[in-house]
């Protein structure tokens, strides 16, 4: 395993491969696919995408990579997961330049799991987790979500996610979440899991 511990830590060659994993990972997800619903520019959008979310999230936030970047788990620390801050005229140009037309039904779909996202900040929020599809079934994934609970642990917070593939929910509860939320994106999107995990008895509203 590759000990990246902060996104400080991730060199351009992890980095370059982690954003490879995540959109290998994600090629499928029934969230991408609502986005992404064509086939031949998949690939390449969730590739660019992925890479403006570790730029944006390399200036404050945590990401721990496994096997080189082919595991990778990106986390918003306590105060940053329902925290909003206005986007300047170069991000809003990247974001049509990834999601094209779609660019409304992403900033739907980011606004409907902010507002389910639990109130308040005192959380550890798993944005993205992913295994490169070439390493999957080794159990890297379990073992680099693994570090980050034990980050939120330390901190004594506990920690949220949300999922819209049916079958990481039951992963999700043998690592100690429950599901606390289970909602439809409006406008036909797809459904998904807030689940939650906490910490010395403490659970999220």
């Amino acid at each position: 395993m590759t000990d990246s511990t902060d996104s400080g830590a991730v060199d351009q060659a992890v980095r370059a491969r982690a954003i490879q994993s995540l959109a290998r990972a994600f090629h499928t997800d029934p969230a991408f696919l609502w986005m992404f619903p064509d086939e031949r520019t998949r690939a390449a959008r969730l590739e660019r995408f992925f890479a403006w979310v570790l730029e944006d999230m390399a200036r404050s936030d945590l990401i721990l990579t496994g096997e080189g970047g082919g595991a990778v788990t990106v986390w918003r620390l306590p105060g940053h997961a329902t925290a909003q801050r206005p986007r300047s005229l170069r991000e809003l140009f990247l974001g049509l330049s990834i999601f094209g037309t779609r660019l409304v039904r992403a900033m739907e779909l980011a606004a409907a799991i902010h507002h389910h996202l639990p109130a308040g900040q005192d959380y550890l929020y798993l944005n993205f987790a992913a295994v490169d599809p070439a390493l999957q079934g080794r159990g890297l994934g379990p073992q680099t979500i693994q570090r980050g609970l034990e980050t939120a642990d330390r901190l004594g917070v506990p920690t949220c996610l949300e999922t819209c593939t049916p079958h990481n929910v039951a992963l999700y509860r043998r690592m100690g979440f429950d599901v606390i939320q289970h909602w439809n994106v409006p406008k036909g999107g797809p459904a998904f899991w807030t689940m939650s995990r906490p910490v010395s008895g403490r659970r999220l509203a």
